[in-house]
Parts: structure tokens; C-alpha cells; sequence
């Protein structure tokens, strides 16, 4: 391993909270409470087709959607029932059926239409420049960016989960309550924590290093240190030695639920150790982020979908269900983001990038039973497409998803236009999708 391979993981995987005294925000009585809440985001990393995900079968919206996708569409029979209320009669892929009871039970909704927005209009404003556009749309790192920091038009040092963090999480973590179980991401970055790189273990033998390398460790911090950077690679070594004292026993520990064969359960499952190992830990909040890739459909998308749906479905329903025999439904809220939706029309096999797609929200806060956004026509050259191949102008901004998570998360209503710079152009701030 590479010395700044080394150190670049040492420093994600020590997470602990730097002393920062600049974040004025901060809600220090929630310390001695017990009122628990985790976000755990399943990013769908390459620009999730969801029209093929959820899909209106209220004949007018189906027949333009199957106009469009041709070969891609799915067949209106062979759509499950969602049981949302609604005039779009949504069906989902038939590959997501392990989600049905959750949708049935009101444990599941879905937020439709909506994408990265600085101001919402129809084509006719776009192309008038009435309301600002957005440059590099099709751009997979711009896009990905924009949606885990929260921000679209600019740039901007932190994503917006751990802005929530930096106003919400109490100032006394031994260390970080910001989690990935992949890279690090925009989407944690604060300005008071670090990110914990989760693996099956937290600590040094995540390394994949000589056995001797804990007590390797010890040795050199014993040695009195002079040279400040010296002095700050023991205080690493320090952090990554107790990250792992107080999260090995808690990934090590089994779950009640059995989780299917796939990266993102393996995954899902770290996350499901961690929060119910919290009292432990004692974070009143903490924020979970986990990766499944694979939806860049530019070609065989109907097989890859079939895959990719089932691996999710499957594994949001095993994590759903290790949550609620736990008691701990209520106090996790999981939801999906991705980079974009794709084009209504296909180059033959799959589809190119878009823009407005639509996103799944889990957990027993979710108030199911129907969807929260809108379609309003799904014709690819129509007013609501940005251009003739159907990319779809987002009638909902993914910025009023992310404050609707933040306040049931927390936030004041008076702090969302703070965490999210571009939600002041926008009437409804919460969607009323969480009780």
C-alpha cells in the first residue's frame, strides 16, 4: 500500500470529530436525550432509469411512456401493485416484488419527477432563459456532486448530510457519525467530522496488514514526538485504534435477519450492526451512506435491470426487516438518490443520460399509501422535455427531497434555505412525505 493511499485511509477510517468550535448551530441538549434518528442514503451510482422503475398506468401516461421506450417498456400486466393512491396508478418493475408488503404496510413511498433544479419551469422557460439552466446536465461527477451537496449552480465545500451533522449532531462524539461503506463522498463531508470507512472491520485490520501492525502502533505512539506531523500521525493512529475498540464488536455481532448474497445487503447489513449497536456509541444522530453502481444502461438495460432491481429490493426489504424487529423502525429513514434519469427514447438496447427520475423512500416514518410529485407528460419531444430524446424536466427539485429528510431529521424550518442555497426559489419546502 502507497504511503498516501496509507494516510488517506487512515484519516476516513479514524473519523473522529475535529474540536471545531465554529459551528454555531449546534443543538447541545439533543446529547442528553434519547431521540435517536439515522439516514441511511442507497445511491444508485450511473443514472438510475427509473422510468422503468415506477410507472404510471393510467392509460394516457403508459401508452406515451411505451411510445417512447419501444422495446425497453414493460409490459403494464406485468407491473406490481405499489398500493399508492394517486390519478398516474403507479406500477413498479416486476423485479422490485420483495418491496410489495413494504409498500402495502405504508413503509414505503415514492418521490416521482423530481432531479437537481436551481428554479423549476417547463421547456418553454428553459429555452426562453426565464428560469436558469443548469450546465454539464448529462455530466455523471457534476450531477452526482450537485445531488450529495446539495446544491446545483455553484460550488460548495460540503454535502448536505453533513451540513446536518455540522447543526444537529452533538459536539461530544469520541468520534465521526458520518458512515460510508464504500469511498469517501461529497455527501459527508463537514466541517466538524471525518468519515468512518465502514468494512467488516473498523479498525487496523481493515488494512489488510501484518498482524503485528496494532502493537507496531503502540510502540512508535509511545515514543515522544516533537515534529508536529509526526505528532499528527500518532494522533491518527490513536483514533483508528479506538474507532476500532468500540465498532469491531458491533460489526462482528450477528443480526436476527438473513440478508441475501449481494455487495449492497453485505453492505446494508454493516449499516443494520452499526445502528443497533448506537447505544454503545451513544450518537443521537448518525448518517449512513452505501453505493450500488451498475445503472450507466447505455446498452442491455432490461437484463441489467432485472439484476440490478432484484439486488435492491431484496436487500432494502432485509434491512427494513432487521430495523423492525429491532424497535428501531421508527427512528431510520433509507432512501435511493442516483445521478439522473435517463432518455424516454433508447438507442436500441439502453438509453442515454437525463435528468428527472424518481426515487424510493423506506421506514416507519414514511408516510405510504401514495407518491409526492407529478408527472405531467412523458411524451420525449414534448413541453416537458429539455430536448427531443426525452430528457425529462424535473417538476419536484431534489433539494425539497433532501429538506423534507432534514427536518424530519431535525432541522428548523428557518435553517433549510441555509442547507440548501437554492430551495428559497421553491414555495413548499417539505414535501410531507415523513411523519
Amino acid at each position: 500500500m502507497k504511503r498516501r493511499d496509507f494516510l488517506k485511509k487512515s484519516l476516513a477510517t479514524a473519523g473522529v470529530l475535529s474540536l471545531s468550535t465554529g459551528i454555531g448551530m449546534r443543538n447541545l441538549a439533543m446529547a442528553a436525550g434519547g431521540d435517536y434518528k439515522a439516514l441511511v442514503c442507497v445511491f444508485l451510482a450511473g443514472g438510475n432509469d427509473s422510468h422503468n422503475m415506477l410507472i404510471p398506468t393510467q392509460s394516457q401516461r403508459y401508452d406515451e411512456y411505451a411510445s417512447a421506450k419501444g422495446a425497453l417498456a414493460i409490459d403494464k400486466n406485468n407491473l406490481i401493485n405499489l398500493a399508492m393512491d394517486g390519478d398516474l396508478a403507479l406500477g413498479g418493475h416486476p423485479a422490485l416484488s420483495p418491496l410489495s408488503d413494504l409498500f402495502a404496510q405504508g413503509k414505503m413511498s415514492a418521490i416521482i419527477n423530481t432531479g437537481n433544479l436551481i428554479a423549476a419551469g417547463d421547456r418553454a422557460a428553459f429555452e426562453a432563459k426565464t428560469v436558469p439552466s443548469i450546465s454539464r446536465l448529462g455530466s455523471h461527477a457534476d450531477m452526482q456532486a450537485a445531488k450529495r451537496s446539495g446544491f446545483v449552480g455553484g460550488d460548495i465545500a460540503t454535502g448536505w448530510a453533513g451540513r446536518l451533522l455540522d447543526t444537529l449532531a452533538s459536539p461530544v462524539y469520541e468520534f465521526s457519525p458520518a458512515y460510508s461503506t464504500g469511498e469517501e463522498t461529497n455527501f459527508l463531508l463537514s466541517s466538524s467530522y471525518q468519515q468512518v470507512l465502514l468494512s467488516e472491520s473498523a479498525n487496523i485490520k481493515a488494512f489488510g496488514l501484518a498482524g503485528g501492525l496494532e502493537q507496531a502502533f503502540k510502540d512508535d505512539m509511545a515514543v515522544e514526538r516533537v515534529n508536529i506531523f509526526r505528532q499528527q500521525i500518532n494522533l491518527i493512529k490513536q483514533q483508528m485504534l479506538s474507532s476500532g475498540a468500540q465498532l469491531d464488536p458491533l460489526l462482528e455481532a450477528d443480526l436476527t435477519t438473513k440478508f441475501p448474497k449481494s455487495s449492497l445487503a453485505d453492505n446494508l447489513s454493516l449499516v443494520a450492526k452499526v445502528i443497533k449497536g448506537n447505544a454503545v456509541l451513544n450518537q443521537q444522530r448518525q448518517v449512513f451512506y452505501v453505493i450500488q453502481g451498475g445503472y450507466d444502461t447505455h446498452n442491455n438495460q432490461l437484463a441489467a435491470h432485472e439484476r440490478l432491481y432484484k439486488e435492491l429490493a431484496e436487500a432494502l426489504s432485509a434491512f427494513q426487516a432487521e430495523l423492525d424487529v429491532s424497535g428501531l423502525g421508527p427512528n431510520v429513514t433509507t432512501f435511493t438518490m442516483s445521478d439522473f434519469g435517463r432518455s424516454q427514447l433508447t438507442n436500441g438496447t439502453g438509453t442515454a443520460h437525463g435528468w428527472a427520475g424518481h426515487e424510493l423512500v423506506m421506514g416507519d416514518a414514511v408516510l405510504g399509501g401514495q407518491y409526492y410529485g407529478n408527472i405531467l407528460d412523458l411524451t420525449h419531444d414534448g413541453n416537458w422535455s429539455i430536448n427531443n430524446n426525452g430528457r425529462m424536466i424535473p417538476t419536484t427539485s431534489a433539494d425539497q427531497v433532501a429538506a423534507t429528510l432534514a427536518q424530519w431529521f431535525g432541522t428548523p424550518t428557518e435553517s433549510l434555505d441555509t442547507l440548501f442555497p437554492n430551495l428559497v426559489n421553491f414555495e413548499q419546502k417539505n414535501l410531507g412525505f415523513l411523519s
